[in-house]
């Protein structure tokens, strides 16, 4: 079989003789070479590549929709401006329940230093 070495697409016979190689000598290329006669061995290499891509394409699941990795800058930016607004929030609310807590505490102080003066002023009367 000392045929001229093909470039380009396959055609549908040299494939078949593909397939019947690859099924004789598993992936010994050099044979498979021989058996097909119009190609090389790297090139039985690529299109062994290829045809085992192509079996792993039909044979998979049906993919999901993919979403993009990227997001948009003005979306980056109003999360930023969310958390700001969520921290800042936070934080008022943190210092306005400490000033609560102290206002309470100088109540409570207030209230009994009225005591204290009510009951001194009483035990003077």
């Amino acid at each position: 079989m000392s045929q001229r070495l093909q470039s380009g697409r396959w055609t549908d016979e040299e494939h078949k003789r593909f397939l019947f190689a690859l099924q004789e000598y598993g992936r010994n290329w050099k044979l498979i070479s021989q058996t097909v006669g119009t190609r090389s061995s790297s090139q039985i290499k690529s299109h062994a590549q290829k045809y085992f891509i192509s079996l792993q394409k039909e044979h998979s699941e049906p993919t999901q929709v993919k979403v993009p990795n990227r997001i948009p800058k003005l979306l980056y930016q109003a999360i930023a401006h969310l958390q700001f607004a969520y921290l800042f929030q936070s934080m008022t609310d943190s210092y306005k329940s400490e000033s609560q807590e102290e206002k309470e505490e100088e109540d409570d102080d207030d209230d009994d230093l009225v005591k204290e003066i009510g009951v001194s002023q009483e035990a003077k009367i």
